[in-house]
């Protein structure tokens, strides 16, 4: 059954807050490992309660696992910790497991005692009615490539014994996606997508990039769903981590950039195949930009001059010269240059690059609306403490609930659409206040029937 899926370590926060906000993004399964069992402060009864109470299946659980000890008679504390991952993976709903090799190069098993432990993963699988995905990591000695994992389940045979594969293995040393067309469909048990880049390590000791959300990295990973969905796979297609040990210092800020992300790249690959049809929610046609506006560089005094003498050479005039700032437009028929020589003009990517500066006013003029995430941004707008936080032009309606609409541009404006927050009151008061209080609250146009826009005025605390 095809379902959208992620691994939990993506997320920050306890298990009850990751369940959240996975299923509030729309996510139906969700993959857990067993540190996310030992981490939790719910017993099993209570996780399983939860998965129910969001909706989330289990679509696998990860288990871990350096396959030494296994064989065909493993002693009976091997057998007790394997059963109980099984019996674990039940417990929680879900019938299938994923088994990572962690095999080093201090810890050399050869083919055949990888291939006697498989087999004992597989008779203890069908005894739990359980399938397990093995998926080999390249630090593996014994199977740094997957056919050699593909010849040892073929050779057991078991229907309960398959691979998961992982398209930043498979593809960050410069695979095709291609050369999974030898791949048996009917052991690709489970897919986990990761975006990278071509030709870096892809091992856990080795993965400084990774951990990347689909169109983040250079993978081909259309072309790695395409192959694999044509072949006829049927099962979850999930976003997961493979740098286990970074798992708990890099995370996505929300699941719904991750939910949007695999959407996306679903539908890119729809878009490319019409015989590939996937259970997902229906995107509106792509957007492109058409062109560029213009082009603005910020200068000192003597780039100033060392540029406008380049753009003098090729024909640009200045156009016009801003009333109060150090800004000017020059223009060649339908190119567009702005050069900024303002002397306390700095721009940052980023709010945590301002925390060591003293701010005086932060001016949020009819924008916070626009913002997905616009309560984060607001808290650490707080703990910069400037001075002032000014709002304006800023949609309040008269009820206590925030409500969030589509924004339709006349066309004879432009061509677009985006959503847009009309807020409470109350919503903006619980962030900012105490630390902050409101000193002016001014109606200003446009005024709208379900809602009014304000000019807030908010000072700091003494």
């Amino acid at each position: 059954m095809m379902s959208l899926s992620i691994q939990a370590t993506w997320l920050r926060g306890d298990i009850r807050s990751k369940l959240s906000r996975i299923s509030k993004a729309k996510f139906k399964s969700i993959e857990l490992t067993e540190n996310d069992l030992i981490d939790a402060k719910e017993d099993g009864e209570d996780l399983k309660a939860l998965l129910f109470e969001y909706g989330l299946r289990l679509s696998i659980f990860e288990i871990s696992s350096n396959l030494q000890g296994i064989n065909n008679n493993p002693d009976k504390e091997t057998i007790k910790k394997i059963d109980l991952k099984f019996e674990a993976a039940k417990f929680l709903g879900s019938n299938l497991i994923l088994l990572k090799s962690t095999i080093l190069k201090q810890n050399y098993l050869d083919c055949s005692s990888i291939d006697r432990a498989l087999k004992y993963i597989a008779l203890r699988a069908s005894h739990f009615r359980i399938r397990v995905a093995y998926m080999n990591i390249p630090t593996d000695v014994s199977i740094g490539k997957l056919d050699p994992a593909i010849k040892i389940i073929e050779s057991i045979g078991s229907p309960y014994l398959g691979l998961a594969i992982n398209s930043l293995y498979a593809l960050s040393n410069g695979s095709r996606p291609s050369e999974l067309r030898d791949v048996p469909i009917h052991r690709i048990f489970h897919v986990q997508l990761c975006d990278g880049y071509v030709q870096q390590p892809a091992s856990e000791e080795h993965s400084h990039h990774s951990d990347m959300l689909p169109g983040q990295g250079n993978l081909n990973l259309a072309g790695f769903v395409k192959v694999i969905a044509a072949s006829g796979y049927k099962g979850s297609w999930s976003l997961a981590k493979i740098d286990s040990k970074k798992a708990k210092e890099s995370f996505i800020d929300n699941a719904y950039d991750a939910y949007r992300a695999l959407v996306s790249l679903l539908d890119k690959v729809e878009r490319s195949d019409p015989q590939i049809k996937f259970e997902t929610p229906n995107m509106p046609a792509r957007v492109y930009t058409s062109g560029v506006e213009f082009l603005e560089f910020s200068v000192d005094d003597e780039s100033h001059y060392q540029i406008t003498q380049i753009l003098s050479s090729l024909c640009f005039r200045m156009e016009r010269k801003h009333i109060s700032k150090a800004v000017e437009l020059w223009r060649q028929g339908s190119v567009n240059i702005v050069l900024n020589n303002e002397k306390k003009l700095s721009y940052y990517s980023d709010l945590k690059f301002l925390k060591k500066k003293k701010i005086d006013v932060v001016i949020l003029s009819s924008s916070i609306q626009y913002v997905r995430n616009y309560k984060s941004v607001l808290i650490k707008i707080r703990e910069l403490k400037p001075s002032y936080i000014i709002f304006l032009k800023t949609p309040l309606n008269k009820w206590l609930l925030n409500f969030l609409f589509i924004q339709n541009i006349p066309q004879n404006m432009y061509e677009g659409s985006y959503p847009s927050w009309i807020f409470s009151i109350k919503t903006i008061n619980k962030i900012l206040i105490p630390e902050y209080k409101l000193t002016y609250k001014n109606k200003v146009e446009p005024r709208l029937f379900f809602s009014d826009h304000f000019d807030l005025f908010y000072k700091i605390a003494t």
